[in-house]
């Protein structure tokens, strides 16, 4: 450590250092003369050492990255498909029936008005749809299905 501190007048001084992450702190006495010019002193210190039994480092990732929904599609026990919020957002889709027209194997019936409304699972007749909302079972407006009109929801959060 190098310090210099100039035009002291003649005297007694001390100096005193302490430095986080050292253990010890440095004092000593100095004199200073009219011959003295410039002083050279070298600052000894203990590094201070901290003994850690264990450190714990967790990460948690966005659920709402594309990352995160290729990760939940590859650790997933059967076949699905995610679409992650960032996707979503980005898209120019009003509401959850037309994000779903995105999804592979998934095809949209359609209202009287042309819009996208339900969901078809290729291969599966409607009467097999169920529909989850935050985990919720949403019960079908329809009598004869399960399934639910999507374009109720909003895409955007």
């Amino acid at each position: 450590m190098y310090i210099r501190i100039e035009n002291l007048s003649e005297g007694k001084y001390r100096i005193h250092a302490k430095c986080l992450g050292y253990d010890n702190s440095y004092t000593q006495d100095i004199i200073i003369t009219s011959s003295s010019q410039y002083l050279k002193y070298d600052l000894y210190m203990k590094p201070d050492n901290v003994d850690v039994n264990e450190v714990k480092v967790s990460v948690t990732t966005s659920k709402e990255s594309d990352a995160s929904a290729r990760t939940s599609e590859k650790i997933a026990s059967n076949v699905i498909n995610v679409m992650s919020a960032k996707t979503i957002e980005l898209l120019p889709d009003l509401n959850v029936a037309n994000v779903m027209q995105r999804i592979s194997g998934v095809s949209m019936q359609k209202n009287g008005q042309g819009n996208n409304e339900r969901a078809i699972i290729r291969g599966m007749p409607p009467r097999y749809n169920s529909t989850l909302v935050n985990g919720t079972d949403i019960p079908s407006t329809s009598g004869s299905s399960r399934s639910v009109p999507l374009n109720i929801f909003p895409s955007i959060l």
